[in-house]
Parts: structure tokens; C-alpha cells; sequence
């Protein structure tokens, strides 16, 4: 059955841009990305998983913070060319739109944000 959401559409569209984005650039050739959207106590749950390099578990406290950067990058600026800000930014939005950002990943196996 269809999903009815009542939320800013430019900025849902920038949340999933975002987590999607994220997963693709993480997952290596041969892996998977998958985006999952159904109705969970009265409200929409959206997930995204990947099955990449994972995020180890000492970084996943910080992840949300803006001025984070993990070890891993080298601070700054990405090896990607991003900031590292499309998970501070996906957050807020959320949060404006009352709702919650969860993540759970383990290295080498993936990651899951719902």
C-alpha cells in the first residue's frame, strides 16, 4: 500500500540523497544498497543499508557531530571530495521533522541507518 507523509518533500529528498550517497560511496563493487520505506506506529521508518566497509564502533558516538572527523579521512576534507557533513545535515533535518536518526554498522559488514 502507498505511503503518506506529511514533511518538507525538498528536504526528505535531500535526507535520502545524502544516506544514499553515503552507502553507494562505501560499498565496493559487487555489494549492495538498499533503501526501505514503510509505516511503523503511526509514522514513516525509512532505512538504508550497505553491505561496505562499515564504520568502526569507536567513531560511531561522533558521527553526528558536526565538527567530527574520523581518523581514517585525515581530517578536513575527504579523500572523496566531501566535507563529511551529509549525516550532521541528515540529522537536523530529521530532527525538524520530529523524528530520530539511528545508525548501526560494524566494520567490514556494513551499515544500516533508519
Amino acid at each position: 500500500p502507498p505511503l503518506f507523509v506529511r514533511a518538507d518533500i525538498g528536504l526528505v529528498e535531500r535526507v535520502l540523497d545524502n544516506l544514499v550517497e553515503n552507502a553507494l560511496r562505501h560499498t565496493p563493487a559487487g555489494g549492495s544498497v538498499t533503501v526501505d520505506a514503510a509505516p511503523c506506529e503511526g509514522r514513516a521508518r525509512l532505512v538504508v543499508s550497505d553491505t561496505g566497509e562499515g564504520i568502526p564502533a569507536a567513531e560511531l558516538p561522533g558521527i553526528f557531530d558536526r565538527y567530527y572527523r574520523s581518523e581514517r579521512t585525515g581530517g578536513g576534507q575527504r579523500a572523496s571530495g566531501h566535507g563529511g557533513l551529509g549525516l550532521v545535515i541528515a540529522r537536523r533535518i530529521v530532527d525538524l521533522h520530529h523524528g530520530t536518526l539511528r545508525i548501526d554498522s560494524t566494520e567490514r559488514r556494513g551499515t544500516t541507518i533508519r
